[in-house]
């Protein structure tokens, strides 16, 4: 079975510090972003790289509907574009990644992109 085929399968319910790829970082004088991270990273190395922040897993981190074609294209051009130094490994696990989620990949690859 491909990463991919892995990935569109039916991952089981994650515990809520566990390992994501979203997260909501916010702190006391109201400032707050979401992060996105591949590999994915749990609650503890989010809050080593954001101290005194709060984390929050963001809602849809896990299966949901299948990419549209024009959406798993667009997935692709983005992993490619933003992840061009990395493996061709590491942007495969990204690609099947954003492919569980394609709103919230879309989301944070565009993001992304945008701050480049």
């Amino acid at each position: 079975m491909s990463l991919l085929d892995l990935a569109r399968s039916a991952l089981p319910t994650r515990h809520v510090d566990g390992p994501r790829y979203r997260w909501q970082v916010s702190y006391a004088d109201g400032r707050a972003f979401d992060f996105c991270s591949v590999p994915e990273q749990d609650r503890q190395q989010i809050q080593a790289r954001y101290p005194g922040a709060g984390v929050e897993p963001l809602p849809g981190d896990g299966p949901g509907r299948m990419a549209a074609p024009a959406e798993e294209a667009e997935l692709r051009a983005l992993v490619a574009a933003i992840l061009a130094d990395d493996t061709e490994a590491d942007r495969a696990e990204a690609l099947s990644v954003a492919l569980v989620d394609p709103d919230a990949a879309l989301a944070c690859f565009r993001a992304m992109a945008g701050e480049r």
